[in-house]
């Protein structure tokens, strides 16, 4: 691996350098450069990085050579140390290009084909798991934020995103999945989080696998989660009327308005009976007799104007968990870890890094 990566520093020098001798010598350099990399990255693939695709390799390469000359002497550092395929998504992200997203594996749980991105390596191990009518792609940034502090994974549950199968209908059901799902990884200890459903999923698998529990994460969600009649009954009925009643309640007032128009047609766009029936699982849940038995490391979390699991939510939890600790973002509404990224990785870096120590 150290000879592939004295190689590549080498071919981006080269190109650097030959920037200084016209336009024409950095052309022919750059198409010079580009294809030396694609080989060496390429066998680097057969060598050391089984898992990244070779597409991507293509595409580090043709970044790697177009770094403006100025650029060079601080980029480099970066876009060269590529030690295995989970560094790639957190290292070296191509400029406008989430790299997480592209980095998207497929595991079989008891004959499901259940999608998952990942980042980072070693431990803890942390499964983080969506909320309704969502997907992994809720925790990119995560994802991006946390890589460096262990191996952070997070899935698309049946029925969701690009998993097969269809949704669960009971929590202990998802939770089962997401049990399988960290089995088919060989993950055998884990900090589990997860967001209002995934939220109640979390809750769910802590209280079935104590022993498989590090910590716990709990975002925007609450040891029971009953939702408005009305708001059931429009999804059932008419569900453009109960995703708009949905996302009114849902997203904070401070949301910018691309990212309100975002979630709003991401939700829109879940196949007849996802949103339906995630809602339902979650109306049915109900573990506040149970919830003051965990006994793993807790952090909740929420957001300030959340009104579909307001405050009082997170607070309960708080105090009925032993020493959990309950952080309020100020402007987030239910969508915290999406519209106050910063704040929630934060959060939950000084939980993960207090575990460690």
């Amino acid at each position: 691996m150290s000879l592939l990566v004295g190689f590549s520093a080498v071919a981006v020098l080269i190109t650097a350098w030959c920037y200084t001798l016209g336009p024409f010598a950095a052309i022919l350099a750059t198409v010079i450069a580009k294809h030396v990399l694609v080989a060496i990255l390429a066998a680097g693939l057969d060598l050391h990085l089984p898992h990244v695709r070779r597409d991507l390799v293509e595409v580090i390469a043709e970044r790697l050579v177009r770094i403006p000359q100025q650029d060079i002497e601080r980029r480099i550092d970066v876009r060269v140390r590529i030690d295995d395929a989970e560094s790639l998504s957190h290292r070296c992200p191509p400029r406008g290009h989430d790299i997480t997203q592209s980095l998207v594996y497929t595991v079989s749980v008891n004959g499901l084909q259940i999608a998952y991105a990942t980042a980072g390596a070693g431990s803890p191990a942390v499964c983080l798991v969506h909320g309704t009518g969502v997907s992994s792609e809720a925790w990119m940034r995560q994802l991006e934020g946390l890589a460096d502090l262990g191996h952070i994974v997070a899935l698309d549950l049946p029925g969701h995103g690009q998993s097969g199968g269809t949704i669960p209908k009971r929590i202990e059901d998802a939770a089962a999945v997401v049990g399988g799902f960290l089995d088919a990884l060989g993950i055998a200890r884990v900090v589990i989080g997860g967001h209002s459903m995934g939220g109640a999923i979390a809750q769910q698998f802590a209280l079935a696998c104590r022993e498989r529990v590090d910590g716990l994460i709990l975002i925007a969600t609450g040891a029971r989660l009953r939702v408005l009649p009305r708001l059931l009954d429009l999804l059932a009925n008419n569900q453009r009327e109960g995703v708009d009643l949905l996302m009114s309640l849902a997203i904070g007032a401070k949301a910018p308005a691309e990212l309100r128009t975002a979630l709003h047609r991401s939700t829109a766009e879940n196949p007849a009976g996802v949103v339906l029936g995630d809602l339902q699982a979650c109306d049915a849940f109900d573990v506040m007799s149970r919830i003051s038995t965990v006994d793993a490391p807790t952090l909740v979390i929420c957001g300030e104007e959340d009104k579909l699991t307001p405050p009082k939510y997170s607070r309960f939890l708080g105090q009925r968990i032993a020493g959990a600790r309950v952080v309020v973002v100020v402007g987030a509404g239910h969508y915290v870890q999406v519209e106050k990224p910063g704040e929630t990785t934060a959060a939950i870096r000084e939980f993960l890094v207090r575990l460690r120590s």
